[in-house]
């Protein structure tokens, strides 16, 4: 039997999701939330620690704990007399066994460099296939390779959330990394809206450089007998191709983009999709994916975003490789209302049986309890 565990857990998008359901952020902070919420009812100790533009607003709440002001101090210099000093501080008042972060960068190094310091155990979650080849590497300049290496040398424990991620670390960190599917925090449904009752094709992420905007707009402007329903925050960092697929793709009759909506909102979205569509250039594992299939929703993607090849293996969706492969599945009405019923109930049943929260949560809790 596991014995219980005290763990902070790093995440400042996951305390402004906290207070803010309509604040932008990716899977990596609502996966935190589910290790807390389901940690928590396992009886085990657990923190929420991040920086905050207004740390007053949690100064007596013992279960969140603010590192520093983020937008305190002179640029770079900052990190020298603020943010160290404060990661050293809040750290120590934590009283905690273990820290986890959840997507790697050169960040990730400095804090595990002084969670080491401090004498705690550093958990490393990977949040991002890229993160684990050439591809980060190829991108981004020295200081941070630096210091992205040490996150993964300094961890204690690299949790994985596929097997292709799996994989790649165990080449080098063979005996501390380990596959660890994610949780999910929100209500798995015990049935699901039929074809006929579905409108729409979801598109669910920030519209960003990962999600391959120019290829949703093909995908988009080649489909116009059906209706798109797209959601999310734009980034601000869209390069010039990318700023006009998506001026054209607002134009497009059968486009509605609808901004960023909450939690609940992307459930009622999700529900009355005939699939969510992904069309990203990486991913390790969309949260976007599990929130579909918790609602019998299957997926459209390519398959290098098929997560340990499990939409193709247990039927919870359709691999395509080009817009005509998608015009083709989606076309061939008479199979699609044949085999809807058996794909939606699949997505359930996966989620039942794969993602379970309390289960998720056991599995984390054992991981760490059987390496003391």
């Amino acid at each position: 039997m596991s014995s219980k565990i005290k763990i902070c857990f790093y995440d400042s998008n996951a305390i402004q999701l906290i207070s803010d359901s309509y604040h932008p952020s990716g899977g990596a902070a609502k996966q935190v939330l589910a290790w807390i919420k389901g940690l928590s009812l396992l009886g085990n100790t657990v923190i929420l620690m991040g920086s905050h533009d207004n740390p007053d607003l949690y100064k007596d709440n013992n279960s969140i704990l603010i590192s520093y002001n983020e937008k305190k101090g002179v640029k770079i210099l900052r990190y020298l007399y603020i943010r160290i000093p404060g990661l050293f501080i809040t750290l120590k008042k934590a009283k905690c066994d273990y820290v986890y972060y959840g997507v790697p960068g050169h960040f990730t190094g400095l804090l595990a460099l002084i969670t080491k310091t401090v004498r705690k155990k550093f958990i490393l979650r990977i949040s991002n296939d890229y993160l684990v080849d050439h591809r980060y590497m190829d991108q981004t300049d020295s200081f941070r390779k630096f210091f992205y290496s040490i996150a993964f040398r300094l961890s204690d424990y690299i949790l994985c959330q596929n097997d292709y991620q799996l994989k790649q670390v165990s080449k080098i960190y063979p005996d501390k990394c380990f596959l660890l599917k994610n949780p999910f925090i929100g209500e798995i449904q015990k049935s699901f809206i039929p074809l006929n009752k579905r409108l729409y094709i979801a598109w669910i992420g920030i519209i960003q450089h990962q999600k391959n905007i120019p290829f949703l707009y093909d995908i988009a402007s080649e489909m116009t007998e059906v209706n798109f329903k797209i959601s999310g925050n734009i980034s601000s960092k869209l390069s010039d191709s990318e700023l006009k697929a998506l001026d054209l793709l607002k134009k497009l009759p059968n486009v509605e983009l609808l901004g960023f909506i909450n939690a609940d909102e992307v459930i009622e979205l999700l529900k009355s999709a005939t699939f969510l569509l992904n069309t990203s250039h990486y991913e390790g594992f969309s949260n976007t994916f599990l929130e579909a299939f918790s609602v019998g929703t299957p997926v459209l993607t390519l398959e290098h975003n098929d997560p340990g090849g499990i939409i193709a293996d247990k039927k919870l969706g359709f691999i395509f490789q080009n817009v005509d492969e998608l015009k083709a599945i989606y076309s061939n009405e008479t199979s699609l209302a044949e085999n809807y019923s058996i794909l939606a109930q699949n997505c359930i049943n996966y989620m039942k049986n794969e993602h379970e929260l309390h289960v998720q949560c056991q599995q984390l809790n054992e991981i760490l309890s059987r390496k003391e």
